[in-house]
Parts: structure tokens; sequence; C-alpha cells
């Protein structure tokens, strides 16, 4: 199985400093180890824009690859994606509902299993919100606030069949193994986004105010992550659901550090993204001081 590219573990982009040494050593095998590749160098320098193109290319084939997977895409491909598996969104219908409805096609004793576990679970005391996933045959559990206890003892006794994943391992006096459930960590992202409107579009066109664009972004943002990507791309698509919107500029930022506390803090953000990867136990928040919107 190759290193980089389709692996048994899914796409994996080859890192531009790889690609920089393989171009160093094909230079090298052509002209002799004489050749001078200080950085300041006119082979370093083109060797350096040849990397960053290629290393552009493989940014791609990784977007075209993540666009399969409905948990990374929106909008109009999401349409395509969820047709082929056979659903049309509904009218007024948003990705986040879309994508539950093409998660949860599953047996219908199972699916009630599910439902159930997690209708038990939101039942535990000071238990803040509950996440259940079931897929060939593994169920995943996101809880927040609880118990430990009680939030094993409640997964042993509604969980549909399988085997259980997580960050957390309780150990329950009538089970040998330890229970497996996931506490969820918080990245907080920022959104800097420039809009305008289409100067010669003749539509009904919605309100082009900083306040309903904001609402927007929110509304699409809550309830993303547990290990799916969160691309600009993402946010252009929640952006041209507003008629006659224009996006001019996105800007995206992540915290530096995972935080166990979801309320809104004062972090340090990362230079601007193209896409934030989280982990399967990570969740994504937005808040609305996060989010400066120019309408020009």
């Amino acid at each position: 199985m190759a290193e980089y590219g389709l692996t048994d573990k899914g796409f994996l982009k080859k890192p531009y400093e790889i690609i920089k040494e393989e171009l160093e050593e094909k230079w090298v095998g052509i002209f002799g180890s004489k050749i001078n590749l200080n950085p300041e160098s006119p082979q370093a320098q083109i060797i350096a824009i040849d990397a960053e193109a290629i290393y552009d290319v493989w940014e791609m084939m990784e977007k075209v690859f993540s666009s399969f997977n409905i948990d990374d895409v929106g909008g109009m491909l999401l349409n395509h994606r969820s047709q082929l598996r056979g659903l049309v969104r509904l009218r007024n219908e948003t990705d986040v509902e879309l994508r539950l409805r093409l998660t949860e096609q599953l047996p219908n004793n199972v699916l009630q299993l599910k439902d159930k576990l997690r209708d038990e679970l939101f039942k535990i005391e000071n238990i803040e919100d509950v996440t259940v996933k079931y897929k060939r045959g593994v169920t995943e559990v996101y809880a927040l606030g609880g118990d430990n206890l009680a939030i094993a003892k409640t997964i042993l006794d509604y969980m549909p069949p399988g085997a259980l994943e997580g960050n957390t391992s309780v150990k329950v006096d009538r089970k040998c193994d330890a229970v497996l459930f996931y506490r969820p960590k918080f990245i907080f992202i920022k959104l800097e986004v420039t809009v305008g409107l289409f100067s010669n579009l003749e539509c009904e066109c919605e309100t082009l105010d900083e306040e309903s664009i904001k609402n927007r972004l929110l509304t699409e943002t809550c309830g993303q992550g547990y290990g799916n990507f969160y691309y600009t791309e993402y946010v252009r698509n929640v952006l041209a659901q507003h008629k006659g919107l224009r996006v001019i500029d996105i800007k995206l930022y992540k915290a530096l550090e995972a935080v166990e506390e979801k309320e809104c803090l004062d972090v340090d953000f990362t230079e601007s993204l193209e896409v934030v990867e989280v982990e399967k136990y990570e969740k994504i928040i937005l808040c609305e001081e996060h989010i400066k919107v120019l309408v020009q």
C-alpha cells in the first residue's frame, strides 16, 4: 500500500517538505552532488516553486477525495452525493439535517436502539449534550456533562449490538470489559468574510446585513466536528444560500489548542487556513464574537 495518496487509512497528502526533498534528490541525480542548493540559490528557488505547485495538486486531490464523503461537502455537492444514495433534499432542509438522514439509513431495530440510548442518556442528571453514532457494528457515544459511571451503565443497558469506541474508559461491575465513550473537546474557529451583492442580478434578494449572515453561519456550523473537516468551501456554500449574495473573500482560523469547556473564550488562533481538521472526539465551536462580516 502506498505511503501517500490512497492508503488503508484514507487519503494521505504528501507533505511539502517531502516533495521538496524528492525534487532536490532528482536535481542532485542529474547535475551531481556539487550543485549549489543553498536556499538563496536560483536552483533552490526553482525547486521551491515547483514543490509548491506539486503540493497544490496534492491539496486538490485531497479535496476531490473528501468530496465523496457527505460529511465534508455541502450545498449543491451534498445534493448530488445524496441523490447517489437515493435521497433528495427536502424543502428548507439544512445540510446538517440532510446528512443526518443519510447517515441514519440503518435497519429500523438498530435505529430504535440507537435513539433509545440517546434518549436515556439525556435523562442522566447534569447531562448537557449527547450524540450517538452507529456504523458497521460500532457504537460511538459523545457525552457532555453527567456522571461517568451513570453514562457507562446506561450504555450497557441500551446500546445496539456490537463494539464500543471512545477516549474515556469506565469499569462497570456487571461487565468484564470497560465501557468506552467519548468526552468531547472543543475547537474554536474564527471567520472573517467579505460579501457583496451581484449588481446586475434581478431577484427578490434577501436582506444583506451582518446580523442575518452571522445567524446563518452560526446555524450551519452548529453540530459540526467529531472528525469532520471544516472547509472555507463549506462556508462559501453556506453563504451561497443567501439569494443574490456574492462571496468576495473568506478567512478561516482555528484555535491553537482544544479546550474542555464550550463557553466562548478569548483564545489564540492560527494563521488563515483552507481547512480545519479535527479529531473524532472534537467539536467545532463558532461564537458570534468570532465572526467578522464586511459588507461591500
